[in-house]
């Protein structure tokens, strides 16, 4: 995927799932059809981190649209240790995240 995706992958040793541009609500089109063309690719579930070091802007719109694509619980997990995200997109990062968690159905055993 170009580097100008909002979305790309670095493969290797630590595999990781780098954003870039600005996750807001006036790209929610553009940002959900790359999410969609990404849903079940295997690069999502690999990757080991989270890179926010290219992420301009960050706002609920695009927090959901990542949990929609990574999962709440997965992208939970990633958001405490991900490189270059400032204190207040971890913080509503982390808001999100728990608030879709607390949302889901619990699982069936």
């Amino acid at each position: 995927m170009p580097a100008n995706e909002p979305l790309t992958f670095s493969h290797g040793d630590s595999p990781a799932i780098r954003l870039h541009g600005e996750w807001t609500l006036v790209n929610y089109v553009k940002l959900a059809a790359a999410c969609e063309s990404l849903t079940n690719n295997p690069a999502t579930e690999n990757s080991g981190k989270l890179d926010a070091t290219g992420l301009g802007a960050l706002d609920t719109a695009g927090a959901a649209l990542l949990v929609r694509l990574l999962g709440a619980e997965r992208l939970h997990e990633l958001t405490p240790d991900a490189v270059g995200l400032s204190s207040e997109y971890q913080a509503l990062l982390l808001a999100v995240t728990e608030a879709m968690i607390k949302q889901e159905p619990p699982a069936v055993g």
